[in-house]
């Protein structure tokens, strides 16, 4: 398990005060759930270092569904999997993927989801705080924000597309302030 430094909050964290799980992320179907998107994006990693990754059989379809998007997207692969802090805000994030796009001068970040279903809302500030950070340890991003919603079938992912604004991210620093608030921190 990762370390994070001290006094640091995670992105997801602030991001996951809204989260609509409650009572059932104890529970094993949903441990099981988490487990299986680690299981999915470690494969991604490995194969974007060029690393052979075995999967069992509930991580194949949505393996098969990031190759098929990235073998037609053109993507590059810049940075994958890669930790930032903050000392402004002394927030941390660990963003999936940074990739350039053939014909784009700027990065764009991308997240790799495994969710039945877009969480629109909490995915734009989950990109937007990813964002931010990755600006502020010198990249030069995009606006837009690719997260995946990777097909538990196989198939084509759903590419849910955002886009970096300055309100977007003052909504941020609000569910910053209203994390610490109520963490008493």
């Amino acid at each position: 398990m990762e370390i994070i430094k001290p006094g640091y909050t995670r992105v997801s964290s602030i991001v996951g005060q809204w989260n609509t799980f409650g009572a059932i992320k104890d529970k094993p179907f949903f441990i099981a759930k988490c487990e299986l998107g680690t299981r999915v994006h470690e494969a991604i990693e490995n194969d974007i270092n060029g690393i052979f990754h075995p999967l069992d059989e509930a991580a194949k379809p949505y393996f098969e569904s990031f190759e098929k998007w990235a073998a037609n997207s053109g993507a590059k692969f810049v940075a994958n999997e890669q930790r930032f802090y903050d000392d402004k805000y002394m927030i941390t994030g660990k963003f999936d993927s940074l990739i350039k796009m053939p014909g784009e001068d700027k990065f764009i970040l991308v997240d790799y989801k495994t969710s039945s279903v877009e969480s629109k809302l909490t995915w734009q500030l989950q990109g937007c705080f990813y964002h931010y950070l990755a600006t502020q340890a010198g990249f030069d991003l995009s606006d837009r924000m690719l997260f995946l919603k990777l097909d538990k079938d196989g198939g084509f992912p759903k590419v849910c597309e955002y886009t970096f604004s300055k309100k977007l991210w003052s909504v941020c620093v609000s569910a910053y302030n209203c994390y610490r608030y109520m963490n008493k921190i």
